[in-house]
């Protein structure tokens, strides 16, 4: 009767563990471990004090 109970227990454990559905299968999940949003915007007027703003198109 023991054994019953116990291989019950197992399947019931196997069958909870195979229904979990992994984050990269779920469609609902868009990001982990992401950092949020944000636009890096410089104004025009402070182009020539910003050292990290470079011209492409030359000096």
């Amino acid at each position: 009767m023991k054994r019953h109970i116990v291989f019950l227990a197992s399947l019931l454990a196997l069958q909870v563990h195979s229904q979990t559905t992994h984050d990269w299968e779920n469609p609902a999940v868009l990001g982990i471990n992401k950092l949020p949003y944000h636009a890096t915007l410089q104004m025009p007027s402070k182009e020539k004090e910003c050292k990290e703003i470079v011209s492409l198109d030359g000096e």
